[in-house]
């Protein structure tokens, strides 16, 4: 239970500023839960000192470690071309996403596949034309991911 009390905690400490007050109950509800249950549940002062570990050591560890990022999303260009079937794209970093083209014509989108936050640029190429753009991928300050493409 203080695991699962940490995480919350530690969750919403992250996206407090943004949903203040609100969140802010919500991180002194579960404070209040960890001190009330090592209170009734321990009896010695090393259970509660191990009590007081699990949480801070649970929070750490989620710090530590990366927001896993996996999303795919369609997204038209920004410069409005129009691609025909023979367009091809070449991404640059594809550990942080693969695109693909995902509609031709006047309306041309790409599909977006994202494995990590970060900026990298693609090309695409149709016929003689060629498209450079850059994109980047980021949370934005809801915790949402975002992804925003523009000219080179």
């Amino acid at each position: 239970m203080l695991v699962l009390l940490a995480l919350i905690c530690e969750d919403a400490s992250r996206h407090l500023i943004h949903e203040f007050p609100h969140l802010l109950i919500t991180v002194i509800f579960c404070i209040a839960q960890m001190l009330i249950y090592l209170y009734a549940f321990t009896d010695k002062l090393s259970q509660k000192l191990i009590g007081v570990l699990v949480p801070v050591i649970t929070a750490a560890i989620v710090l530590l470690f990366p927001k896993t990022v996996d999303f795919t999303v369609s997204e038209f260009l920004p410069d409005e071309a129009v691609l025909t079937e023979n367009a091809v794209v070449s991404v640059e970093d594809t550990d942080i996403a693969e695109i693909n083209i995902s509609n031709t014509g006047k309306d041309s989108t790409v599909l977006v596949h994202v494995h990590a936050y970060g900026t990298t640029s693609f090309t695409v190429k149709d016929g003689d034309d060629e498209f450079k753009y850059s994109i980047h991928i980021y949370e934005d300050d809801l915790g949402g991911s975002k992804v925003d493409i523009t000219v080179q």
